[in-house]
């Protein structure tokens, strides 16, 4: 029987809150900052934004821009 594709994503579910869970959130852009869309900013303007954001990172957390 095939799924509906939600297995994956309750999985992640599932694993998040697992200690020592191998599980990483990438974020690569901002597309939305308090409501307002930046999406016609230009993207070094949005990966402006994104690294204030993430300023104070939670433990793990890293920003790595290639």
């Amino acid at each position: 029987m095939a799924g509906d594709g939600s297995e994956g994503i309750q999985a992640v579910f599932e694993a998040r809150n697992r200690s020592g869970s191998p599980m990483a959130f990438a974020a690569f852009d901002v597309l939305e900052v308090d409501g307002h869309s930046v999406m016609g900013e230009p993207w070094t303007a949005r990966r402006k934004r994104l690294e204030d954001l993430l300023e104070a990172p939670s433990p793990g957390l890293c920003l790595n821009s290639r």
